[in-house]
């Protein structure tokens, strides 16, 4: 690869890793809330789906670079 593609895909990784911190940090926020036992899960379902959306989305990203 050369260092156009290079730089695009470790623009995709910081800007992944800045999004997972966001999902964990959500995550904390739920698991540590006053919520109810169903509205926690119902929340957390919501951001596991989120969750698997971005990582396929980065990863089709990627791999559109990678062509």
């Amino acid at each position: 690869m050369d260092a156009s593609k290079d730089k695009l895909i470790d623009d995709i990784i910081c800007e992944t890793n800045e999004k997972l911190s966001a999902i964990a940090e959500e995550i904390r926020q739920i698991k540590f809330s006053n919520l109810d036992e169903n509205s926690k899960e119902s929340k957390m379902n919501i951001l596991r789906v989120e969750f698997q959306k971005m990582l396929d989305e980065q990863q089709r990203r990627i791999l559109e670079i990678a062509k």
